[in-house]
């Protein structure tokens, strides 16, 4: 499966009533937006769970890595969510490719789960 460049609207939209998130879905940035630190295992857990299209599981992964950057910079990770998202990557290379292509690795320095990203055994 190939994934698109762009989240659409409509996926925010879905995602922001499915999450109970308050953003609206035409944000720019709408997952550096609606991220959520306390959320990570939460939105995991949807993503694990919900039958998805493709344009959705891109939107809510990038949620779950906006989230997961946020929970870094508070938290270490004894809850195992890096690992949960791995083996989301593990089953589905073309989003991790898609995902990795969002958060390049020129950006490490700013964002620490860039480096876990760009170093996550792929399929």
């Amino acid at each position: 499966m190939i994934y698109d460049e762009f989240i659409t609207s409509e996926s925010a939209k879905f995602l922001n009533q499915a999450l109970e998130l308050k953003v609206s879905e035409k944000a720019q940035e709408w997952a550096l937006e609606a991220a959520d630190r306390e959320r990570v295992a939460d939105f995991i857990d949807y993503f694990q769970n919900a039958k998805l299209g493709q344009n959705k599981r891109l939107a809510l992964m990038e949620l779950i890595v906006s989230s997961y950057s946020d929970y870094l910079e508070s938290y270490e990770d004894k809850e195992g969510l890096w690992l949960r998202m791995s083996e989301v990557f593990s089953t589905d290379k073309e989003l991790l490719s898609a995902i990795q292509a969002r958060w390049p690795l020129e950006l490490r320095n700013e964002f620490p789960v860039i480096e876990l990203l760009h170093h996550c055994p792929s399929v």
